[in-house]
């Protein structure tokens, strides 16, 4: 039996200006949002909830956000270095005399697609790039496969489908 409403009881707010406080401690300390949420047992939600009526957890939220900015950057530089060391790996599994001189410099001709530096793709040039792409392909094998579907309900059915 479907109670309705009635079934609901009504929680007590959480936020009290200490957890407030507990909450910035765990955020400036480098914790993450979900980490945080779950230890106080709130939701992700009801933390940003809160920062709007609380100056220091606002402020907290801030160092967060920062924070996060921070650690984006370092995985990207760590990124990088990655790279450039399977380079000199790859070189190395190759047998090139210099593997770290070849993976340090740029590829002699101006024309190489290495030594052109591109800027990342925008996301109106990859709409562009799969719009003009041939799907023809894809769309003869998915009415072949229609087809052959059609012929294994006639011969199942005993007439035609369609």
């Amino acid at each position: 039996m479907n109670a309705g409403w009635s079934n609901l009881i009504p929680q007590e707010k959480k936020y009290t200006p200490a957890l407030a406080a507990s909450v910035a401690k765990l955020l400036e300390s480098g914790a993450t949002l979900t980490a945080t949420a779950r230890q106080l047992h709130v939701s992700r939600a009801s933390l940003r909830n809160w920062a709007a009526i609380d100056l220091t957890l606002k402020q907290a939220f801030d160092v967060f956000e920062v924070n996060k900015q921070k650690a984006a950057l370092e995985r990207e530089r760590v990124g990088h270095f990655k790279t450039f060391a399977k380079k000199i790996v790859d070189n190395a599994k190759q047998s090139v005399t210099d593997p770290i001189g070849k993976a340090v410099r740029k590829p002699a001709g101006a024309d190489h697609p290495e030594s052109q530096e591109r800027a990342p793709e925008t996301e109106q040039e990859k709409l562009q790039r799969w719009w003009v792409s041939d799907w023809t392909p894809h769309f003869e094998a998915a009415q072949a496969r229609a087809e052959e579907e059609i012929d294994r309900q006639r011969d199942v059915q005993g007439f035609w489908v369609e």
